[in-house]
């Protein structure tokens, strides 16, 4: 695989990893995380937390692999021409004032932080972008997320999970909901120009990229029992877009089956990204 080419999946990752080196940072973590980010965490059984831990395990074991949109620098080279057609999809960020829930914050945030990559890629101005990007940051009030969104690395860099932190805090329901909106916004980014944003991957990122989305459904199938939100979430993906059944792998087993498919569903991706943030 070209060695230029990271995942959208590092944006996700990049709120989750950075060296924890500073004390006083990590000290302020742990004296801030939120007791209700989402749901009560502590309702969950054993064998819940256990079945959550085991898809979180599977996911991160995945590493760079299956992967579309890209982190800073990892999208391939526009031609001065190609920069004049600038992209009319992405998310305005003024819009983000308007949100009201954490769920609509924290998708925003990921969907600004993923489109950071190709606002760069045009050329486009990130004055915008950026203070919004610190705004949510703030008003999901996750540590975590707060002091990864304002690294000065770029998201595909910032490499050591801190995954064991969610943990301890119990907050993998943030980790999941996180990703959730960084999948989509991959998805709803390919379906707007697949000949750009597939123009570097191959049909084992494909696959594999087919696998997170499975993973990644199943630990929100399990959150939905115990969160109203999250359940709407779900409900609203699996009336629009199934991506776990036969008709899905089918169209996740090669390029150009996934071409077809974003095509053919393209106003269904669209709908369950715009889901997230209304």
């Amino acid at each position: 695989m070209n060695k230029k080419f990271f995942c959208v999946i590092s944006a996700a990752f990049g709120l989750f990893l950075l060296t924890s080196c500073n004390n006083g940072k990590t000290g302020m973590m742990e004296s801030s995380m939120s007791d209700s980010l989402v749901l009560n965490v502590d309702s969950l059984e054993a064998d819940v937390l256990v079945q959550i831990d085991s898809l979180t395990d599977e996911f991160v074991a995945l590493g760079n692999n299956g992967q579309i949109v890209a982190a800073k620098d990892s999208l391939a080279e526009l031609s001065k021409r190609e920069k004049l057609l600038r992209p009319d999809y992405l998310l305005d960020p003024n819009a983000t004032t308007k949100l009201v829930t954490l769920i609509q914050k924290r998708s925003a945030l990921a969907i600004l932080l993923v489109e950071r990559s190709v606002r760069d890629a045009y050329g486009m101005p990130l004055t915008e972008a950026e203070k919004a990007i610190a705004r949510m940051s703030l008003e999901v009030n996750d540590p975590a997320l707060v002091a990864d969104s304002q690294s000065s690395l770029p998201l595909d860099e910032i490499i050591r999970l801190k995954i064991d932190y969610y943990r301890k805090h119990k907050r993998l329901d943030s980790f999941w909901g996180f990703t959730e909106a960084v999948l989509n916004e991959q998805l709803y980014l390919a379906a707007q120009n697949p000949d750009y944003y597939l123009n570097m991957v191959n049909d084992e990122d494909i696959a594999t990229l087919h696998r997170r989305i499975e993973l990644c459904s199943e630990a929100l199938d399990i959150y939905a029992q115990y969160d109203p939100d999250v359940a709407d979430i779900v409900e609203v993906r699996s009336k629009n877009l199934p991506l776990t059944d036969k008709k899905a792998l089918d169209a996740f087993c090669s390029v150009e089956n996934f071409r077809n498919f974003l095509i053919a569903n393209k106003d269904a991706i669209i709908e369950v990204r715009n889901s997230m943030i209304k």
